[in-house]
């Protein structure tokens, strides 16, 4: 009987009667241990509704019964929209979700790709809470023997129980080593060049000295993927005629110039697109335009004897 009833909600739905929602409604299904993972997470409240907002349109985004974890196109303007923050916070939280593995981006069409990265053993930031014995923050030991509490909550541990080498307290939380960083900038930065000579706007033979300064600006505000989006996006409305955009920028100009005016498509299309009206107004990209002709005048001839026009 019970059942039954249970089966008639259940199909019903959302209703007058019932107002609340339903999973038949729609619905977002995560692994329990991701959400215990989550619940570890070092993160403030702007990262946890981006990750919400990313959820509603990738997990929650199912167009059959498959359940499947896909990127899906989202630009940081849906996510300001969603979220109800401000662009450039999106922009800034964005980019440390990815940097720590939380999100993945990758350079699509017109929108980058998005996705949760539900590998939570790479997340950067899981915070491990201690075994604690009725919450008062006394460590459980590892083997057999007792743990004795301290002052300030350490532990002395019985004997026969290892444990690990005390951190470093001289190096910062999830700093890398400087040669890793080198490393790893010097790789982003020849990506990102050649990615830039790949689209064939104006192209450069080698990564000079101040190309290499004015990626390292860029770098401290967005990141690998969100500069060649722009990329994409620039060369997009540069070689189409809906767009009246048509200045070419070395790299080292459009990481100075355009970064910011074509990092997010669909506000740099809206901005440069050609209205109805004038569209017949304007010549086609790579051609020229016909040269204006000037009105001619008549030639007046002087009679040289009577000094009177002809």
């Amino acid at each position: 009987m019970n059942g039954s009833k249970h089966n008639d909600i259940a199909s019903q739905g959302k209703s007058q009667e019932n107002p609340e929602p339903h999973p038949r409604d729609g619905h977002i299904r995560l692994p329990n241990e991701v959400v215990e993972k989550l619940a570890q997470l070092e993160a403030n409240g702007s990262q946890y509704r981006i990750i919400f907002a990313v959820w509603r349109r990738t997990l929650g985004w199912q167009k059959s019964g498959e359940w499947r974890n896909e990127p899906h196109p989202i630009s940081l303007g849906d996510l300001a929209k969603a979220t109800g923050l401000d662009r450039r916070q999106v922009r800034r939280e964005v980019k440390n979700l990815t940097e720590r593995n939380i999100l993945t981006r990758q350079p699509g069409q017109r929108k980058s790709l998005v996705s949760f990265n539900l590998d939570h053993t790479s997340w950067v930031g899981v915070k491990l809470p201690p075994p604690t014995e009725h919450g008062l923050g006394v460590k459980l030991p590892l083997g057999g023997g007792e743990a004795t509490p301290s002052v300030g909550g350490e532990i002395t541990p019985s004997l026969g129980v290892e444990l690990p080498p005390p951190p470093d307290t001289k190096s910062k939380l999830g700093k890398k080593p400087k040669e890793t960083i080198n490393k790893h900038t010097k790789e982003t930065y020849i990506f990102i060049f050649d990615f830039w000579d790949s689209l064939k706007i104006i192209t450069h033979k080698k990564l000079m000295d101040q190309m290499r300064r004015a990626l390292k600006s860029a770098l401290q505000n967005y990141t690998q993927e969100e500069i060649c989006q722009s990329m994409k996006n620039y060369v997009e409305i540069l070689n189409s005629d809906d767009y009246f955009f048509s200045y070419r920028w070395t790299l080292e100009d459009f990481l100075r110039r355009g970064l910011e005016k074509f990092i997010d498509g669909e506000v740099a299309r809206e901005n440069y697109r050609i209205r109805e009206e004038r569209r017949d107004e304007r010549p086609q990209k790579g051609v020229r335009p016909k040269p204006r002709q000037e009105r001619l005048h008549p030639i007046k001839r002087i009679d040289g004897e009577t000094g009177k026009e002809s």
